[in-house]
């Protein structure tokens, strides 16, 4: 795959492939974090695009009945105006009516089939049949648009286009299998499409082990603004279930030899295994003892435990997307170097898109030793993400990793030189 962003938010220009591993490497705020984000919205907001509009049109005539209910019988229980609207709009899913006539028809055969007559509400019956028609004579290309406008709103509130001047429009392009999807965007949301039709795997993004405290709890009524922590936990949420679900054991039979490798290195770093506890899941060790909550884990810990949830519960699947935003940042050296081969390994046996955000010079050169010890090299990109006259600019440095270790391992340098200053204070260097 290749995504192409400009103009958008903060960044200027990006053209970054996505073969393999892909690692994006920089200081804070130099847009690392956007390219990810805008793959993902590219993958989640398309997938599933047809039945995703007909559960927008369906959601749409829903509103639109309700309201005329609202205006014409205010007097009405709610209870009788929900089961209205909601008996409609699942009367008229099954066939979309040809003509305004024929969806006339159809409105009053459901008046009659629920005790309401026709006749008697004849001015109901025409504006509830104006209204859904003019939502069933929504281009589908406009429903594709509303789509992906909500679900970027969703990820980058108003700031799709860029944050330096909003008049220009931004655009994405990723290239799949020969296909190009382009989207383009002003202040407004999605304004342009092509090729909605073409995502047919999902996006999963990590970037807050934080999530497991929401998975931990045995009350599942959780609701979150951001669409990552949302797919995520309902991802982890029903664990236990996803386990023991038919179908399971054989695809685990399937790929049993592809997991064992990295299941190995991932149960090396959790020593134990899920269980239920008496206020949700709970991690037993296998030295034995009290259940431990997944909420009481240290957020190091939490960190594997999200991917080792994912992939007992054969959430990963071949050729699916995993952004993994900064997942270095609650985890020591040592569990750096684990994490990164972790990754190179379900890349690996999956064949997944990876794409790695850091801004860690242990945990890049781990990732960039292992993927030479695991043969992937070759299918690896890195980039560098740098601040141009207040944008961001993503530059391919493939060959040239001395470009980021000059940008983020300096401090390194500077603290040699601070450690010799108060060694040997009154000396110069």
């Amino acid at each position: 795959m290749r995504l192409r962003i400009e103009n958008f938010a903060k960044i200027r220009t990006a053209d970054v492939q996505v073969r393999g591993l892909t690692v994006i490497c920089g200081l804070n705020n130099t847009g690392k974090s956007t390219v990810g984000k805008v793959l993902h919205s590219i993958f989640n907001s398309l997938r599933g695009i047809e039945r995703k509009v007909g559960q927008q049109r369906i959601e749409i005539v829903r509103g639109a009945v309700r309201d005329e209910l609202d205006s014409m019988h205010a007097g009405l229980p709610e209870p009788v105006y929900w089961a209205c609207s909601q008996h409609l709009h699942l009367y008229l899913r099954g066939a979309h009516p040809a003509t305004h006539e024929d969806l006339l028809s159809r409105i009053n055969e459901w008046m009659t089939r629920r005790g309401i007559d026709p006749v008697q509400e004849r001015e109901l019956a025409g504006r509830l049949a104006d209204k859904v028609w003019d939502v069933l004579r929504i281009p589908v290309e406009n429903v594709h648009k509303i789509i992906v406008s909500g679900y970027f709103m969703r990820m980058f509130g108003d700031q799709m286009v860029s944050i330096y001047d909003s008049s220009r429009k931004a655009s994405v392009a990723l290239e799949v299998r020969g296909e190009t999807i382009g989207m383009g965007f002003d202040a407004r949301g999605c304004v342009s499409l092509a090729n909605p039709g073409v995502v047919k795997h999902r996006s999963i993004y990590i970037d807050n082990p934080y999530i497991l405290d929401r998975v931990s709890s045995s009350r599942s009524n959780w609701r979150t603004e951001r669409p990552t922590e949302e797919e995520l936990f309902n991802l982890l949420q029903n664990y236990k279930r996803d386990i023991y679900r038919a179908g399971n054991a054989y695809r685990r039979t399937l790929v049993a030899d592809k997991l064992k490798e990295v299941e190995q290195r991932l149960s090396r770093m959790v020593q134990g295994r899920v269980v239920s506890g008496s206020d949700g899941l709970a991690l037993q060790h296998d030295r034995g003892g009290m259940p431990l909550s997944l909420r009481n884990l240290s957020l190091g810990l939490k960190s594997f435990m999200v991917l080792y949830m994912l992939l007992e519960s054969l959430r990963l699947e071949e050729q699916d997307v995993l952004v993994l935003d900064e997942p270095e940042i609650h985890l020591h050296t040592e569990w750096q170097v684990a994490y990164a081969e972790i990754i190179v390994l379900l890349q690996k046996c999956f064949n997944l898109s990876v794409v790695v955000t850091t801004h860690s010079p242990f945990f890049l050169d781990a990732l960039v030793q292992y993927t030479r010890k695991h043969g992937t090299h070759g299918n690896t990109d890195f980039y560098l993400s740098r601040a141009e006259d207040d944008y961001a600019v993503i530059e391919n440095v493939n060959g040239e990793l001395h470009k980021i270790y000059d940008v983020i391992a300096p401090s390194l340098a500077l603290l040699k030189r601070l450690r010799y200053d108060n060694d040997n204070p009154g000396e110069e260097q």
